[in-house]
């Protein structure tokens, strides 16, 4: 009967540590949806630019809870009115005061590290600035320190950091001759 007890109390710890154990789970901001370029470049003051929410996780999920973080926003930079959530373009955010709360309109695979698209952002510099560092924080409504998901079955996890996006200042829209410049340096 000791056996017995044994057996079945070590196969239920074996369950619930498989249970428990943590899924590998990533998400970053990149500046392609396939979550391989983070740097942003190439546009002119005025232009959209976009910036992509990415998870690369082993599980298939429906939501995810973050925070991003873009300094400047709503002063030089501002978020354009055609933001996207989820890799069809079909979720649902829910914004809190700390952050965004993403449903992505599906269960989207996340297996054989095919990254997952959470948010397209549409952002517009207005003025001419230095480059900006853009990142995902933690949404402390959903948990103070990572942000969170949840799989297919409505299990959630945490997921670490991953790159940030680092947006290189825009061109001036306007040009100037080589005599302005030139002036610029002229000490008569």
């Amino acid at each position: 009967m000791l056996k017995r007890t044994m057996a079945v109390a070590i196969a239920m710890l074996f369950v619930m540590a498989a249970g428990s154990a943590a899924a590998q789970c990533t998400i970053g901001v990149y500046a392609d949806a396939a979550g391989t370029q983070n740097v942003a470049t190439g546009y002119r003051n005025g232009d959209t630019f976009h910036v992509y929410v990415v998870v690369f996780d082993e599980a298939a999920l429906n939501a995810v809870s973050y925070g991003l973080e873009v300094p400047g926003l709503g002063t030089e930079i501002f978020i354009a009115d055609d933001t996207v959530y989820g890799p069809t373009g079909n979720g649902i955010n829910i914004l809190t005061s700390n952050g965004s709360n993403v449903g992505l309109g599906e269960c989207a695979p996340g297996f054989y590290g095919h990254p997952i698209l959470v948010a397209d952002y549409s952002l517009v510099y207005y003025t001419y600035q230095e480059g900006r560092t853009i990142s995902v924080v933690a949404n402390p409504d959903s948990d103070p320190n990572v942000p969170v998901v949840s799989d297919c079955t409505g299990v959630l996890h945490t997921c670490d950091f991953g790159p940030s996006l680092f947006s290189e200042h825009p061109i001036p829209a306007e040009s100037h001759s080589f005599g302005e410049v030139k002036a610029l340096y002229n000490n008569d």
